[in-house]
């Protein structure tokens, strides 16, 4: 992985410093084979980007209430962190040639992160009106993303995999972000991480990729050097992204991280809290 190694050398060494938080997706090489394996054919009539415009919302947050959140939000937040996920977004679609896809988002350790990175690069894909988005909480010991956007939620990916919701709909959430939708990770946290295995979780993965052809699925796994689920994941995504906070993390341990997932599917790292 020569292209992995020039990011190692322009890695920082891990130090206490921290700065405004801001993101950099450093340039990766379209995955081999790409032309191949990762795009689905598709068989079925999709949805119109007319329609996706018009997809009904609940309730929409308000911009403050966004805010708020941590959600980036056109006119509120900071401008060099607004266009470091529109940037990373544009990267994203140009290296996937324009087609949907499910990309997980992990990291080495946990305290990097990715759920931030996965709620914005969602929210920054759903600010286009013909586009749609779906961000997964995969992350059952702590879920992140679950805790900025529904922290009482009652039904989620947990339950459906154990068998407590049968229904897809019945753990598909709005988000209160135009066109983002969101499945919590739900209420069970001792988990067996054989369901990670189970067919049901690449249907469910397929399905909701197939429902539009402008829906993208977002993954908020966890940290892959420390949970088995998180190797599981990126066999079922169809790219990855690492997370890795700047100057927190080593060489060895990115490295390490990114051993565990397929060279062919990593589309590069995010340096977290980038003070440049």
């Amino acid at each position: 992985m020569a292209e992995l190694r020039d990011i190692l050398k322009r890695s920082p060494a891990p130090d206490d410093s921290s700065g405004a938080e801001t993101h950099k997706l450093l340039d990766a090489p379209k995955p081999r084979g790409a032309e191949n394996s990762y795009y689905m054919v598709y068989s079925q009539e999709k949805i119109s980007r007319q329609e996706i415009s018009r997809m009904r919302e609940v309730e929409v947050h308000d911009g403050q209430e966004l805010f708020n959140k941590r959600v980036i939000v056109p006119g509120k937040t900071e401008t060099q962190v607004l266009n470091a996920f529109r940037q990373l977004r544009t990267k994203l679609f140009r290296l996937a040639e324009g087609k949907n896809f499910v990309l997980m988002i992990t990291a080495p350790a946990s305290g990097s992160g990715c759920s931030f990175v996965a709620l914005n690069l969602a929210a920054a894909i759903s600010l286009e009106d013909t586009r749609t988005s779906i961000l997964i909480d995969c992350n059952f010991e702590n879920a992140g993303s679950s805790k900025l956007i529904y922290p009482d939620t009652e039904c989620g990916l947990s339950n459906y995999l154990s068998g407590d919701c049968t229904v897809i709909e019945e753990i598909i959430r709005p988000s209160g972000i135009p066109r983002l939708r969101f499945i919590p990770a739900g209420t069970k946290r001792n988990v067996e991480t054989e369901l990670f295995n189970h067919a049901k979780v690449g249907a469910l993965f397929q399905d909701l990729k197939e429902r539009y052809c402008d829906r993208y699925i977002i993954i908020d796994a966890p940290p892959i050097l420390h949970s088995a689920d998180a190797e599981i994941l990126s066999t079922l995504c169809d790219y990855a992204l690492l997370v890795v906070p700047y100057g927190k993390t080593t060489p060895s341990q990115i490295m390490a991280a990114a051993n565990l997932i397929d060279e062919d599917k990593l589309m590069g790292v995010v340096f977290n809290d980038d003070p440049a």
